[in-house]
């Protein structure tokens, strides 16, 4: 039997369940998009999705465990994918120079940003450390630093001291800051040149890392050119 256009296929119990555990979350999203994780609460989260606030725990046991999904939510599509795509920019053979490089991702990092005003606000949400959801958030920039030491140094030909890798750690800190603020900045216009802002961020990644990347890059293209012949 063909379902005409007019009709709707009906959705198996399973189906109908995954839907309003969706719009739960994207009811907790919207909330936190326009007034903050404070103005989360089961009651106004279940109003918001449409549906009776008993039935809210159906799908999560309590208000924390819909905030971890919403974090994980995060942490998949949108701060891995923008992680990937740098790891695998600075991966490729043959790219351009460090300076083009990095003023390519930064202008992508920013606009990224710019562009998603719930990561503006988990920018500033992982610093309250009171917060369950900061603390997420926390955690994901803590993963994201090791993932980057990770792979500017796992390529280096000589051993990097304990010390040279705190250097590291420290600065890979100031530069997470750097985005932040710089970016709150241009989006509360207390700047107005994007350009001077991506000079400036690298400049410092160069200076602090300029020796990583040059090694990972050289080591790349040679491990490309092993695998050619």
């Amino acid at each position: 039997m063909t379902i005409s256009s007019g009709q709707k296929k009906k959705m198996t119990r399973e189906e109908s369940k995954a839907a309003t555990r969706q719009r739960l979350l994207d009811a907790g999203y919207r909330l936190i998009m326009e007034e903050g994780i404070t103005a989360l609460s089961m009651n106004r989260v279940s109003k918001l999705a449409g549906i009776a606030q008993p039935s809210f725990y159906t799908h999560f046991a309590n208000l924390d465990e819909l905030i971890d999904e919403l974090a994980l939510r995060l942490k998949a599509e949108f701060l891995y994918p923008i992680q990937k795509a740098l790891i695998a920019i600075f991966s490729m053979p043959d790219r351009e120079n460090n300076a083009t490089v990095l003023r390519r991702l930064y202008l992508m990092l920013i606009e990224a940003f710019i562009g998603n005003g719930f990561l503006m606000k988990q920018a500033v949400e992982r610093h309250q450390t009171d917060s369950i959801f900061g603390q997420h958030i926390q955690s994901f920039y803590t993963d994201l630093k090791a993932e980057w030491l990770s792979f500017l140094t796992q390529n280096f030909t000589e051993e990097i001291s304990s010390e040279e890798k705190e250097r590291f750690s420290m600065a890979i800190d100031c530069l997470f800051s750097m985005i932040e603020t710089l970016v709150m900045g241009l989006t509360r216009n207390n700047y107005q040149n994007k350009e001077m802002i991506i000079d400036i961020l690298t400049d410092f990644t160069i200076q602090h890392f300029g020796a990583l990347i040059d090694n990972s890059y050289e080591y790349i293209q040679k491990m490309h050119a092993d695998n050619s012949k």
